[in-house]
């Protein structure tokens, strides 16, 4: 059976397994990445599981390392600090699943320590609205595992934010009737599968934020407990650069950038999730690869494949051939691949123009310049809309040339 064939029976059983969720994309990646690497000859599959060369700020991966979690079943000794690396002064504390192996636990501490050095450690920084972050490890092949920590997690919350505890799904409003488990599909989903890697609390309206880390099969997708950590720790980054602790959840969706388009009523993920996604690759690419296969590789797809085995078109084709704006683009359904995809190759285009600095620029400017669309200006010296112009005219050029403006 052909490469293509398989890869398309792979995602088509995935689209059957998943549903609309900000984590999907980790896992159509990685069933394409299973399914290239097993029909590949041996040496090839070899290279594909293999532990990445260290970079210049990295540390040494543990995929090899079978260590036993510091967490043993029913120890109610959660939460655990990070103890990596010292991230001071944010407050990091991880809630970890009974099935978590402490090499897992290990990178993904170790991700949080980059992200810190990448992210938060620049000018400017809004230390306040930026911590605390707690990290629910989980087991995606453990729902119960994830039902048992709900518990613990919702304990933690209510005594130390009580606030918080009683806005969200720890506390006596939230309504079960759709939850399929005897938890409160917190950590798990409605169906009983184990939540989706995602940002899932807000520092304004809960004070704290709550990182929910799915695992990931070892050591073959190792990177993505890489890359899935730059990208929701760079969200707790975006959010954390509005100091208002009062903002509304509509005044904070436009200084995100996510009420950009021709309606401004309805959020879109064409900036926020395009930022988080190219700059996620973007430092794994140079952070653990020390080269840039790994970026022209994950957005060449977006190019040359529908994502998603939607059978619509590439991703590229999806967006040309709609005649819509990117900042239109939704979130979820059809639209989902689109914006991400094409939210990324956006970031990529202004970041080949300007270099990637700019892009904490806007975050650094957000607040002094009153919102998302003058802080863009004041960094670019021109609107969004103007270089989305520019972008539609660049994506017509030859697949070769688009691939060009990527790190090499």
């Amino acid at each position: 059976m052909k490469l293509r064939e398989l890869a398309l029976i792979s995602l088509l059983i995935l689209m059957v397994a998943v549903g609309c969720s900000s984590s999907n994309q980790v896992a159509i990646e990685e069933a394409v990445s299973a399914t290239i690497a097993a029909a590949q000859p041996d040496t090839v599959a070899a290279n594909a599981t293999s532990t990445p060369e260290p970079g210049p700020t990295d540390i040494p991966s543990t995929a090899s390392e079978q260590i036993p979690s510091r967490i043993a079943p029913g120890s109610n000794r959660n939460p655990v600090p990070l103890t990596e690396c010292d991230v001071s002064p944010l407050e990091v504390l991880l809630f970890v699943s009974e099935t978590v192996p402490r090499n897992e636990q290990k990178i993904i501490e170790e991700a949080i320590c980059l992200s810190k050095q990448l992210y938060f450690d620049r000018d400017g920084t809004n230390w306040q609205m930026a911590t605390p972050i707690y990290v629910a490890a989980l087991d995606r092949h453990n729902p119960a595992g994830a039902i048992n920590l709900e518990s613990e997690f919702c304990d933690y919350i209510q005594e130390q934010h009580p606030e918080g505890w009683n806005n969200g799904k720890c506390g006596p409003h939230h309504s079960t009737t759709h939850c399929e488990t005897d938890g409160i599909c917190l950590l798990t989903q409605d169906d009983g599968r184990v939540s989706g890697s995602s940002i899932s609390s807000s520092r304004h309206r809960d004070g704290f934020y709550l990182f929910i880390n799915n695992s990931h099969d070892m050591p073959q997708h190792e990177p993505s407990y890489w890359y899935v950590a730059l990208h929701e720790m760079f969200h707790i980054y975006q959010i954390s650069n509005i100091s208002n602790p009062d903002i509304s959840r509509e005044e904070l969706a436009r200084f995100l950038g996510k009420r950009a388009g021709s309606d401004s009523e309805i959020d879109t993920p064409w900036w926020m999730e395009g930022t988080a996604v190219y700059i996620s690759h973007y430092f794994y690419s140079e952070q653990k690869e020390s080269n840039w296969e790994h970026i022209r590789r994950q957005m060449g797809r977006y190019l040359t494949t529908d994502y998603n085995g939607s059978g619509l078109g590439t991703v590229l084709e999806q967006y040309k051939g709609s005649g819509r704006q990117l900042t239109d683009f939704k979130y979820g359904g059809d639209d989902h691949q689109v914006a991400y995809g094409m939210g990324a190759w956006f970031i990529a285009y202004l970041v080949n123009l300007s270099g990637i600095d700019k892009i904490f620029e806007i975050y650094s400017n957000l607040e002094e310049s009153g919102g998302f669309e003058d802080a863009f200006i004041a960094t670019y010296g021109r609107s969004h809309d103007s270089y989305l112009a520019e972008f539609d005219l660049f994506l017509d050029k030859p697949e070769s040339e688009i691939m060009s403006i990527l790190p090499e």
